[in-house]
């Protein structure tokens, strides 16, 4: 027993000290090959990953999601992150497989996308090292700031920012458009006024009020849940385009990733595509607890991985099981949470999708 526990201890303490220089030349070397076949599993950063290393691939690149199909791999498990090349295990913990990437001009908006998706997705914070690559960038003129975590303030009104917040999700103004306006007018200030025209004390107000109403649905949150650094790159909000990313990804599938890699400029249809979905409105109205998976039904939600997301930081729900969307009569989920079925988007729950995972 003591032995098994010693093992343990040294195991852990192993895995939790990844070599982040030596793993950045691995990266340097696949992403210098010539032609290359890379396994990963399906999920937004390792898609994003992968294809900024096929832009750079001279000849030939082939993505797989069969694990074992290629030299390179990408794999996630219990302990973190892994990147197999050449036989060879390296270990990342929770870092993202982006922070690891050479860092270009031309890439910059990709990566630090991919980073911050990543912190979305894991649910945590981000690592001194993934810090330290985004402070790297500010030599391209990337800005780093701290301020709220609400998207686009710098761009909406404060009412719209609070409106799209999905992380942290504010009960009862996320996503309702009235009480979103009517919580700035509590602070005495303009429906129209964006987050910098607020005074000291109209910013204490609201902050003392986001934190007072999420504290009922998550105890565990605290300020320095919602006072965070902030990204923003060629005056793109780099969370508000990590969460326009994860939106079309789940919803229409992995091409909305490759076309944005290509050209950095599609990220203002990425953003405007959201910004239109999220301006309607959305609710969460139910949760059904299922032996597998879960039952939500939504108004003007449609993508399964928001909505855990959503739910996640409710502590309504547990990470291991399938989101189903009901909408109305319509039952669907993602390919996300059914990554053998080859369809991307949104998946209709037929019978022969029932068959396949087991409802």
């Amino acid at each position: 027993m003591v032995k098994r526990n010693s093992k343990e201890i040294v195991m852990e303490v192993f895995l939790g000290e990844p070599n982040n220089q030596e793993i950045r030349e691995v990266v340097r070397n696949v992403y210098s090959k010539d032609n290359l076949c890379l396994s990963a599993y399906y999920s937004i950063e390792p898609i994003l990953f992968s294809f900024i290393i096929s832009k750079n691939t001279k000849n030939s690149f082939t993505l797989s999601f069969i694990p074992e199909e290629c030299e390179t791999q990408i794999r996630l498990d219990a302990n973190g992150k892994w990147i197999i090349d050449n036989k060879k295990k390296y270990f990342l913990g929770q870092n993202s497989f982006c922070s690891y990437l050479p860092i270009t001009a031309e890439d910059v908006l990709p990566i630090v996308s991919c980073i911050i998706t990543s912190t979305i997705l894991d649910r945590r914070s981000l690592s001194e090292w993934e810090l330290e690559t985004i402070r790297e960038m500010e030599k391209f003129d990337m800005t780093i700031e701290k301020n709220l975590k609400i998207p686009a303030y710098k761009t909406l009104p404060a009412f719209l920012s609070l409106m799209f917040s999905l992380d942290p999700y504010i009960p009862g103004i996320s996503g309702n458009r009235e009480n979103a306006i009517s919580l700035i007018r509590e602070v005495n200030a303009s429906e129209i006024s964006k987050l910098e025209d607020l005074n000291e004390s109209q910013l204490n107000t609201l902050l003392f009020r986001i934190i007072s109403t999420i504290v009922k649905e998550n105890p565990k949150f605290t300020r320095d849940d919602i006072i965070t650094d902030r990204f923003f790159y060629l005056d793109y909000d780099i969370l508000e385009l990590a969460f326009s990313l994860i939106y079309s990804f789940d919803t229409i599938g992995s091409n909305e990733i490759l076309q944005f890699v290509l050209s950095s400029s599609y990220a203002e249809a990425l953003i405007s595509r959201f910004r239109q979905t999220l301006s309607k409105g959305f609710s969460i109205n139910s949760i059904e607890n299922k032996q597998s998976y879960y039952i939500v039904e939504t108004s003007n939600l449609t993508s399964p991985l928001l909505a855990q997301i959503i739910l996640l930081q409710l502590q309504k729900i547990r990470r291991d099981k399938m989101i189903v969307i009901r909408d109305n009569d319509r039952l669907f989920t993602s390919r996300f949470f059914i990554p053998s079925v080859k369809k991307e988007g949104l998946i209709k729950i037929d019978d022969r999708v029932k068959n396949l995972i087991g409802i």
